[in-house]
């Protein structure tokens, strides 16, 4: 082969190894490209014999064993230059110092700005304590929740592959009770789905306002609760990754047709009929629940949020070394900094659009959050960034309703304002 040859090949070889490289990373690609990947956190033998205490209610759980695997789950999105890692954690919370640590060693991983990578939990409360209110959990367990997790999100980047994304709304009735005697709930129940163009499905993600607790605190076992039996039969069914972020369920409890894990099961697959339907509509072409195509363009923001600490609780356990939160002061205030966000998917009125809560957020607030997107039937992530306990709007703040339980798992009455104006303000 001559030299001018050589040349033009090496330029060749070069130029298709740098659009690879690229392509992996979502940066060379001007259309929707998704990647998934799930790593197992299930505790070992070692870490339950260590001591390892379930997170929720009212603590002194120590787990006795694994019923269902928990997971720690990874979608990698991106539109040209921008992208979006969610990992969700089958976790009732986790403490800034764990999410930190995801987030900048998925950054280190991926090569993805820690901005773009959003930490959230699930919030089933029969998984390990990593927020250090219930008990805890030994150091090892954390690591494994942090390696693994770190794993599932260079995984996710590495298997971006070209995809269709759609969005799709619709309204789950009597699948929720409201603890504090609203007459309703957050009933929208919202998809977000990838799947190879004109092909089989990649992820799908599930977004509604009922927690994972239908396992009560009687339970000693290890689980996703009925999350786990949602995502199993949908991807039996349909193929690709589920995932799930609760909603605006900060005051919300399943309304299961039983307890106990047959209770759990069944909830689930209730849920997972009800998003079939939709599913096979989107597949079909047709169906009564109407499908958004979504136009290959994301947009995301990142905003810092600076919250009053007035909770007791939360102040003696960081005082006490058992949680791992940042605190400063501002004046007199003592302080927590914490993280809002907001992913808008497509252009125009088909966009659809998602923003962040660092908690849980009760019924009536998320519906007034709702008001701050385009279109109101958009994703409202809980619990991602922080787990900084319950955001209740001020006009509902210690009206005696559900004896005052949301108030005590909230930072203060200022919180919900502060939230809702940190969003207002995201672009």
């Amino acid at each position: 082969m001559g030299r001018p040859r050589l040349v033009a090949a090496m330029v060749i070889i070069f130029t298709l190894g740098f659009a690879w490289s690229g392509l992996a990373h979502g940066q060379a690609a001007s259309g929707w490209q998704a990647g998934a990947a799930v790593f197992s956190i299930a505790p070992r033998s070692q870490d339950l014999e260590d001591g390892l205490s379930l997170g929720g209610y009212d603590g002194g759980r120590v787990a006795v064993g694994i019923h269902t695997p928990i997971t720690a789950r990874a979608l990698a999105l991106t539109a040209g230059a921008e992208r979006l890692l969610l990992l969700v954690l089958d976790l009732p919370g986790f403490d800034q110092e764990l999410s930190t640590r995801i987030r900048a060693e998925a950054a280190t991983a991926t090569g993805w700005p820690q901005d773009r990578i959003w930490v959230a939990a699930t919030h089933t409360h029969a998984a390990p304590d990593l927020l250090g209110l219930w008990g805890g959990a030994p150091d090892g367990y954390r690591t494994l929740v942090r390696e693994r997790a770190v794993a599932a999100a260079q995984l996710a980047v590495e298997r971006l592959e070209p995809v269709e994304l759609a969005m799709a709304s619709f309204r789950a009735r009597g699948l929720g009770e409201n603890r504090r005697g609203w007459a309703f709930t957050d009933e929208t129940l919202s998809l977000l789905v990838a799947r190879r163009p004109g092909g089989p499905v990649v992820a799908t993600l599930i977004n509604a306002g009922i927690p994972p607790r239908v396992l009560g605190p009687e339970n000693r076992w290890i689980s996703p609760d009925w999350v786990g039996s949602l995502r199993a039969a949908l991807e039996e069914w349909h193929g690709g990754t589920a995932f799930f972020l609760t909603g605006a369920g900060g005051d919300v409890v399943p309304a299961a047709a039983a307890e106990g894990f047959h209770g759990a099961m069944a909830f689930g697959i209730e849920v997972a009929r009800r998003v079939d339907e939709a599913l096979q509509g989107l597949l079909a072409g047709e169906g009564a629940i109407p499908w958004r195509a979504l136009e290959p363009h994301l947009r995301v923001s990142v905003a810092e949020l600076v919250l009053p600490v007035q909770s007791p609780a939360v102040l003696e356990a960081v005082e006490a070394g058992r949680v791992g939160y940042r605190l400063g002061r501002t004046g007199d205030l003592v302080t927590v900094t914490t993280w809002v966000g907001r992913a808008t998917f497509g252009r125009g009125d088909a966009r659809a659009e998602a923003l962040t809560i660092p908690g849980e957020v009760v019924t009536r607030m998320g519906i007034q959050i709702r008001g701050l997107m385009h279109h109101p039937d958009g994703f409202i992530f809980s619990l991602t960034h922080d787990t900084l306990g319950v955001f209740l709007s001020w006009d509902e703040w210690m009206t005696g309703r559900h004896g005052h339980d949301e108030e005590a798992h909230s930072l203060g009455i200022n919180g919900g304002v502060l939230l809702y104006q940190a969003l207002s303000a995201l672009p």
